[in-house]
């Protein structure tokens, strides 16, 4: 724990023993920066690991990744799936419940719909996506194939777009 204050003699027995966990009093937000990169750049170096092999779950998340963007989707239908499962994940949450018919009404599933903005929001799509993503719940993570194609595809034209416009030469991965 790193303490940011405007009274550091305050605070500063905190980080001699009281509280093993406090690693340093700061009122110099430039310092505590300093000190979060030093133990961010320590934390890497531990972690990383020498073989030649890659990491299974990347592994299954590329070929995953992969099978998703080669699926023929039947949107209506798979539309209707998510919607009538995301309902019931969200049946106390009236917020998320109009979010979801919305869903249903607008979503026709093109990169003209603007899948970047369904995600990006604070709605039922980002929650139920990345929560699958973390967990690596197959089932969930196919019921939302199809909007993970189309975000996707979506990310990819906005930054051909960007490159475009900007005239730049970058590779490009989009995962």
């Amino acid at each position: 724990m790193y303490i940011f204050c405007f009274n550091k003699l305050k605070y500063e027995h905190w980080a001699t023993g009281e509280w093993p966990k406090v690693r340093g009093v700061f009122t110099d937000i430039k310092l505590i920066c300093t000190e979060l990169r030093k133990v961010a750049r320590e934390c890497d170096d531990e972690d990383v690991k020498i073989t030649g092999q890659l990491e299974p779950s990347f592994m299954y998340s590329m070929l995953f990744k992969q099978i998703v963007l080669e699926i023929d989707f039947d949107l209506r239908k798979d539309i209707r799936a998510l919607a009538e499962h995301a309902r019931k994940l969200y049946k106390d949450k009236p917020e998320q419940r109009q979010i979801i018919d919305q869903f249903v009404k607008e979503y026709n599933g093109n990169v003209d719909n603007n899948p970047v903005r369904w995600y990006s929001g604070e709605c039922f799509t980002y929650k139920m996506l990345n929560k699958a993503l973390g967990r690596l719940d197959v089932s969930t993570l196919l019921e939302t194939g199809f909007f993970m194609r189309d975000l996707h595809q979506n990310v990819e034209e906005l930054y051909d777009k960007q490159m475009e416009d900007n005239d730049a030469q970058f590779s490009k991965t989009v995962f």
